[in-house]
């Protein structure tokens, strides 16, 4: 007659160990993951806002240069105006 064993066999203990070894490197990686999310999200705005100064300085530039245009031509506008 056959014996039953009631432990567990090796192979059930290797394979539950592999189960159990995948699932915790998913979470593993997906806390990995969220940790990176949240490091870009916070330099983010940092970053966006030293492009929007370089714009408006940009900008500024060109403002300046337009309303020195436009009182270079006003003043010559004037002066052939006036007799």
């Amino acid at each position: 007659m056959a014996t039953r064993s009631s432990g567990l066999h090796a192979h059930r203990v290797l394979a539950a160990l592999v189960i159990v070894g995948a699932g915790m490197l998913g979470v593993i990686q997906a806390v990995t993951q969220t940790a990176r999310n949240g490091t870009t999200c916070r330099e983010r705005p940092s970053r966006l806002d030293a492009l929007n100064l370089i714009t408006e300085a940009g900008l500024m530039a060109r403002l300046r240069i337009v309303s020195e245009s436009s009182d270079e031509v006003e003043s010559r506008v004037s002066a052939a105006l006036d007799p």
